[in-house]
């Protein structure tokens, strides 16, 4: 890629998100990032204030995963928060993160167990981003914002480059999966934090993911698929993963 130039805005990284990996390394996939909209980065990277970097949404979807199979994983248990669950933002559920680096679809995958909390679904305004240089497609864009705490209940190690916030995923109107954006140089309206090297009890990471809707849409739901599995199944969290939907909506 060329050097960054300030306020330039950074094409499409196309990686894979978690659940993308689980599936595609059960099934034996081979997972690729796919666009819905102007979606998701592989994290921030040293560049003046205004550009955006964009993080592409997951290309696999429930279809993907065989009959029979996606709902036969290893079950919930532990104290996990059950697949399926509809909570408020503000409602936490105790999940098991699978780091993508560690993922092996031979083996019990069991994961790392977290409290997670979605702490809000707010929806911005185009104004936020007037000192932003956007595309051409996203200049009427309005931004939606999603706010995110993990906990754990014990120190766990988290691999470098991997983020389990990203393990959150935003829903639009249309059922569609989205990707967030990373303002390089910061953006404190919603503030990306780096994910710590471990997760200590009673020091939660909390972190801010941003997500440009054009055309009217809007942030309905945010989904939590990444779950415990036996050997060469998907998680049950894949078919039915925990949901959080604005407060009062």
């Amino acid at each position: 890629m060329p050097p960054v130039k300030p306020g330039q805005a950074i094409p499409p990284a196309r990686i894979p998100l978690l659940a993308s990996v689980a599936v595609a390394a059960a099934l034996g996939l081979a997972a690729c990032g796919s666009s819905g909209s102007s979606s998701t980065s592989g994290g921030s990277t040293s560049a003046a204030a205004g550009a955006v970097q964009v993080r592409e949404a997951s290309a696999t979807t429930e279809a993907e995963a065989p009959q029979g199979e996606a709902g036969s994983g290893a079950e919930a248990g532990g104290g996990l928060t059950p697949p399926g669950t509809e909570l408020e933002a503000g409602g936490s559920a105790t999940v098991a993160w699978v780091s993508p680096g560690e993922f092996d679809p031979t083996k019990t995958e069991d994961g790392i167990e977290l409290e997670a909390t979605v702490e809000a679904i707010e929806e911005g305004s185009a104004g936020d981003l007037k000192n932003v240089e956007l595309e051409p497609s996203d200049q009427h864009a309005i931004p939606f914002y999603v706010r995110v705490k993990l906990e754990a209940s014990k120190t766990e190690a988290i691999g470098d480059a991997e983020d389990p916030a990203l393990s959150f995923m935003a829903i639009d109107d249309r059922e569609e999966e989205q990707g967030s954006v990373t303002f390089l140089g910061g953006f404190p309206t919603c503030e990306e934090i780096p994910a710590p090297k471990s997760i200590a009890p009673g020091a939660p990471y909390e972190t801010c993911l941003t997500y440009l809707m054009n055309g009217g849409g809007s942030i309905q739901k945010v989904e939590w698929n990444s779950g415990p599995a036996k050997p060469n199944e998907v998680s049950p969290y894949f078919e039915a993963p925990i949901v959080w939907t604005p407060a009062g909506g």
